[in-house]
């Protein structure tokens, strides 16, 4: 499987395409139903921290993703080069079975474009690895990182991964539990 660039330049320096009216009533939630969600719920932070998070996620994206997407999709699909354990990256040939760190993999639970019976595959490719972990989350694509639960279930095997590693490379001493009294 051959992927190009992770962003192709001259397809971020396209102008936007002018808005499909077809395609509107499908955005009608973003355009007419999101200012009202986001005023009735001025005094829940949690709710504004994540349309913010989302918001800033959408915004990193590039303009044209349709057509990115469906290359992606296709050079890893078409030639079964995942399936074989490795896929081309700009010009590269990655074999999966080599990645000799430890990696955490983490599927949303309700992710419709990688959803978790496509994910945990990825554990079995990943030979090389000294430790895969693999961790199913609330959310949807966008949601398994910056959704409302994120913080208590995404961010916590995180948080739990990145400290495991700083133990075990030994910048750190491992924390005491907490007691309870």
């Amino acid at each position: 499987a051959a992927i190009g660039a992770p962003v192709d330049g001259a397809a971020a320096r396209l102008a936007a395409p002018p808005v499909n009216r077809a395609v509107l009533p499908a955005g009608l939630d973003r355009y007419l139903l999101r200012p009202w969600a986001v005023l009735a719920h001025l005094d829940d932070a949690d709710f504004l921290a994540h349309i913010e998070a989302m918001d800033h996620f959408r915004n990193m994206t590039i303009a044209h993703p349709g057509d990115a997407a469906r290359r992606f999709y296709r050079s890893i699909l078409d030639g079964g080069g995942l399936l074989r354990g490795g896929v081309e990256i700009g010009g590269r040939t990655v074999d999966l079975g080599r990645i000799g760190v430890p990696v955490l993999a983490i599927a949303g639970r309700g992710d419709l474009f990688a959803p978790v019976r496509a994910v945990r595959p990825l554990v079995r490719l990943l030979g090389g690895a000294p430790q895969v972990r693999f961790e199913i989350a609330s959310g949807g694509h966008l949601g398994v990182l910056t959704g409302r639960e994120a913080r208590s279930t995404t961010w916590r095997h995180l948080d739990r991964w990145l400290d495991e590693g700083i133990v075990r490379h030994g910048i750190r001493a491992q924390r005491a539990a907490a007691s309870t009294l």
